[in-house]
């Protein structure tokens, strides 16, 4: 039994992504070639989770650049459960099927490209937690000036950088995850 799926044919088109005022377009064929993502990922799935991101990434932007503490308030408190929900059952159980996986394969541990993704997935997740604790962090931080009537103090934007600036190389480790499973690179 072979678990090993052939590659699409590559697409000729894929039409860029209209986000809004904060990103600029995206192009998913200059992320392809800038990221060297072939046609195993195939241009829905890049497309989904490059949306994905901007949906996400907008949404606490949105409630940040609104300035209203009850909306960042509830907006992290959504973050955190829904990363809590999502991320961190995913942290335990990709791994996990993914070692049961191999194994019924019958691939040492030792390839390249599997290596290769546990460190990816270990560098996503030291990006993870202390994002989570930064969204925590946030959500407090908005509802401690709400009840006090003040606005949010100045450590909250540098807070947001770092979310920010952490959150891109953890999906772009996800990205290089999904590549090295699906093409198996020698």
């Amino acid at each position: 039994m072979s678990l090993v799926i052939p590659a699409p044919t590559p697409s000729t088109t894929e039409d860029e992504i209209v986000s809004g005022p904060f990103w600029p377009n995206i192009d998913p064929k200059a992320v392809r070639e800038e990221h060297r993502i072939d046609n195993t990922i195939t241009p829905a799935r890049l497309r989904g989770s490059l949306i994905e991101a901007i949906a996400e990434t907008n949404n606490a932007l949105r409630a940040w650049r609104s300035g209203q503490l009850q909306v960042i308030a509830t907006t992290f408190r959504h973050l955190v459960t829904a990363d809590w929900l999502f991320i961190a059952t995913t942290a335990v159980f990709q791994p996990l099927s993914g070692l049961g996986l191999a194994y019924l394969a019958g691939w040492p541990l030792s390839q390249g490209w599997l290596l290769w993704s546990i460190g990816l997935y270990v560098f996503a997740g030291l990006c993870w937690l202390p994002v989570v604790w930064l969204q925590i962090r946030l959500r407090d931080l908005a509802i401690a000036a709400g009840s006090a009537g003040e606005p949010m103090p100045p450590l909250a934007r540098r807070y947001m950088v770092i979310w920010f600036c952490l959150g891109w190389p953890a999906f772009l480790a996800f990205v290089a995850i999904f590549y090295l499973m699906v093409a198996k690179p020698a």
